[in-house]
């Protein structure tokens, strides 16, 4: 690479690969330590900008098991280190156990200090977690001990302010007034099979006073003058 034609066919096989891009282009030339330098425009903004990096799948199982893995092995390095402790989802917890075995009992017999895969079921990748026990800090719990807690319901969305309550579908009070009254499932069966009794009627007396009639009255007049 020394030679200046050599550079040049270089220089110019870089050019004509990027010809097809959109982007503005920049490449200097070689330098003396056989270096290329090359500048490309930015078009859109960066993936940390436009999503929320915490619920995007980037990063596949395998890619966070090696990361998760060479800071084991820069922690397990440290002094008084006696557990580590990792928290991962299920595939990449998976990936731990069964593709890197070998990896993690081969750092545990050469140092002697324990690792734990702990899967998180409630989260999702990219999230890990790495937690370094001192040995004063050691506490004799199994593994599915350490599994975490559901996380707790949102409720910001209720309206404190306003303090309307929700009443119950069924009222406490109604079933125990019903209870009492004899109601219920049993007492409607006991009226089916029940052999239905004949009402008694009663007569209802007239509370209406007869009024005198007319034409008697004059008859009795007329009679009673006819005597005299």
């Amino acid at each position: 690479m020394q030679n200046e034609d050599s550079q040049n066919k270089v220089e110019n096989a870089f050019r004509r690969a990027v010809s097809s891009d959109r982007a503005r282009i920049q490449i200097a030339s070689i330098s003396r330590f056989g270096l290329l330098e090359i500048s490309r425009q930015r078009l859109k903004p960066s993936l940390n900008e436009t999503y929320d990096i915490e619920h995007v799948l980037v990063r596949g199982p395998r890619s966070i098991g090696q990361s998760i893995l060479r800071i084991i092995g820069e922690d397990v390095a440290k002094d008084n280190t006696a557990e580590i402790q990792v928290y991962v989802p299920a595939d990449v917890a998976s990936y731990l156990l069964n593709e890197k075995r070998r990896d993690i009992l081969s750092i545990e017999d050469s140092t002697g200090v324990k690792i734990l895969i702990i899967a998180d079921p409630y989260k999702s990748r990219p999230y890990y977690k790495v937690v370094r026990i001192k040995d004063s800090e050691v506490k004799k719990k199994s593994s599915y001990d350490l599994t975490p807690d559901s996380p707790k319901p949102d409720t910001d969305w209720r309206d404190e302010k306003s303090g309307s309550k929700l009443n119950p579908l069924v009222d406490a009070t109604d079933h125990k007034k019903n209870h009492k009254s004899g109601g219920g499932i049993l007492s409607w069966i006991k009226s089916l099979t029940a052999s239905p009794q004949p009402k008694k009627t009663t007569k209802k007396k007239s509370t209406q006073k007869r009024r005198p009639r007319k034409g008697n009255y004059k008859k009795k007049n007329a009679n009673s003058s006819k005597s005299r």
